[in-house]
């Protein structure tokens, strides 16, 4: 205490500082591990009130935190070692109150002293106490039930109020005010997201640790320190790792979204994806240390990295969210919704999380942030490996809802391929529009299986057809002339004419062909329930149309203008088609003599 006051008289913050720094240790170096905690912390309390009172006087912040981690840090390694459940009732109270001291020090370091905004608002104090303190209190409550939900609804209440009594009191007068209210409205609310009826386990803890991340990065960006920002993306990883311990753990959540692994991994998605859009942007690098100027280039490198982190995350949440388990009558772990709707569940949390995204990438906004249709580039390979699935599965895509989800997918691709396509697309971006051909032929193919599963007709000529018919369809569309000659075209012919003519037709008219060939090889014209009857059996008439289909579109290719290889326009390629035209003639025959003379085929 002497040496407290001899250091205000002679404005000697490193006296204050040595004096205090005793005065913590002294009890801890004295200590026998049988003393009374009650007098211990009542003992830390007079000095933490004494540094609060300092706060009222000097903007000494060493002092700040020495009060504060050799406070939290005594009662930790004592709550850790000593503390048992008995203990609550004396414990609590010195809890509550080092939380409300050290809190009081940082409004008044704040506000107190004519700092600039970047200096008085400090985020260890800011954003450590909480934390800290949220930690402790999850430790002494961990016996009682809810305890630890309903005590982070108290901690976001009381710095939502103190939040508001900061703006109301110094609206418009002051900045660090305004910003010391920013920072405890963003801790409210982040608190009370957490009051859930749920006790605290990993995944909550991480949860905790991601939004303190993101808020103590938050306000190392507007202060421009770099040290708070690396503590900030620090918090993220450990929240990270903290939450990828818990992923293989199966439980039961009998409420959707109200549950951990759900909040939780939002929770880091969200974090990730507010630090990526506040790095987007590089610090100014003047007057900054080397340190600084590295680091800020590191975490420049580092957004388009967590963005997709975030998003990976995201869809972690919403993925765990689709395949949610509860409990049977016996008490066995069963899934809420059956494997079709979970994944078109999943798909949809993919491509209306890049549709939300790629608003952001916009190229009409003032400052589009490019990084944000990254995601909308990989809708059209997640579709088309969904389709292919179903392909090669023969399961429908269309079914339980699939037949609202997946026109609902192909709108919203649309409309971001649309809006993209206005800005300088990437070299490859061709192949996405190109990719939207295939996706046309498989679903296609999908419809016609469920038609021919439902008809019955499985051992007959109509089911080796499907994809034959699907594939030739899209290709006769792709063969007409006035898209060839480029006349009157709109979007998306009129920018990406080759995609669709070229890069999507030239796969297409090649698998129609060898598919033309092996139905005409394969198939026996089973034309049940109908009669055969020659050249007008589902086989012969598939492959007629398919092959005509492949020279129309050919002939049409070599006609155009489109930049196309050389090779394409050699007669080998009309040569080729026409032996196999002469194979699939002959193979006429071959069904005629199986239905009509008995020939084993």
């Amino acid at each position: 205490a002497f040496a407290a006051v001899i250091a205000l008289m002679q404005n000697a913050m490193p006296m204050a500082f040595i004096g205090f720094a005793g005065g913590f240790a002294a009890p801890v170096l004295v200590s026998t591990g049988q003393g009374n905690h009650v007098g211990l912390f009542s003992y830390y309390l007079l000095l933490g009130v004494a540094i609060a009172a300092i706060a009222w006087a000097r903007a000494w912040r060493p002092l700040n935190l020495l009060g504060f981690f050799a406070t939290f840090g005594v009662a930790t390694v004592w709550g850790v070692l000593k503390y048992q459940p008995a203990q609550l009732a004396s414990t609590q109270p010195f809890l509550i109150a080092f939380f409300l001291v050290y809190v009081a020090a940082s409004v008044l370091y704040a506000l107190r002293h004519d700092l600039s905004a970047k200096k008085a608002v400090d985020a260890t104090l800011v954003f450590g106490v909480p934390l800290v303190a949220f930690s402790l209190q999850a430790g002494l409550v961990r016996h009682i039930e809810f305890a630890t939900a309903f005590s982070s609804l108290a901690l976001g209440a009381f710095y939502l109020v103190l939040g508001w009594w900061l703006a109301r009191r110094q609206a418009g007068q002051h900045q660090a005010s305004r910003w010391l209210a920013e920072c405890f409205a963003a801790l409210g609310l982040g608190f009370v997201t957490l009051a859930v009826p749920l006790a605290l386990d990993a995944r909550w803890t991480s949860a905790v640790w991601a939004v303190e991340g993101a808020g103590v990065y938050w306000m190392g960006r507007r202060q421009g320190r770099w040290l708070a920002r690396a503590a900030g993306l620090a918090l993220q990883a450990f929240a990270a790792l903290s939450f990828l311990s818990t992923v293989d753990r199966i439980s039961a959540a009998a409420w959707p979204l109200a549950n951990p692994s759900f909040i939780g991994a939002a929770m880091l998605a969200g974090a990730a994806l507010a630090i990526s859009w506040w790095s987007r942007e590089k610090e100014e690098a003047q007057g900054q240390s080397r340190l600084a100027v590295g680091f800020g280039k590191i975490e420049h490198g580092l957004s388009p990295l967590l963005f997709w982190i975030g998003f990976l995350w995201l869809q972690f949440a919403l993925r765990g969210e689709a395949g949610r388990l509860t409990t049977d009558a016996q008490g066995d772990l069963v899934p809420v919704l059956n494997e079709h709707l979970r994944t078109h569940l999943q798909l949809l949390a993919w491509v209306g999380s890049a549709f939300a995204l790629h608003h952001l990438a916009l190229p009409h906004r003032t400052w589009p942030w490019a990084i944000a249709a990254t995601p909308a580039w990989t809708v059209m390979p997640v579709l088309l490996l969904e389709a292919l699935h179903g392909a090669f599965t023969m399961d429908h895509v269309f079914v339980a809802g699939g037949w609202l989800v997946w026109p609902l997918l192909l709108a919203m691709h649309a409309v971001m391929l649309r809006r993209l396509d206005g800005g300088r697309p990437a070299p490859w971006w061709p192949w996405v529009h190109a990719g939207g051909v295939w996706l046309v032929v498989l679903l296609a193919g999908n419809a016609m299986v469920f038609a021919i599963g439902r008809a019955g007709l499985w051992q007959t000529a109509w089911a080796t057809v499907i994809l034959l018919v699907s594939g030739t369809l899209v290709l006769l569309l792709l063969a007409r002339r006035r898209w060839f000659e480029g006349v009157g075209l709109r979007w998306p012919l009129d920018r990406f004419a080759r995609a669709y003519l070229w890069l999507a037709a030239a796969p297409l008219a090649l698998a129609v062909a060898l598919g033309a060939l092996l139905v005409a090889v394969a198939s026996d014209g089973n034309a049940r329930p109908l009669p055969y009857v020659p050249l007008l059996n589902p086989t012969d008439l598939s492959v007629a149309v398919a092959l005509a289909a492949c020279a129309l579109w050919l002939v049409r290719l070599r006609e155009s203008p489109l930049p196309v290889p050389p090779a394409m326009r050699l007669r080998g390629w009309l040569l080729a088609l026409a032996a196999i035209v002469f194979v699939a003639i002959n193979t006429v025959w071959l069904r005629v003599a199986h239905h009509f003379f008995g020939v084993a085929w």
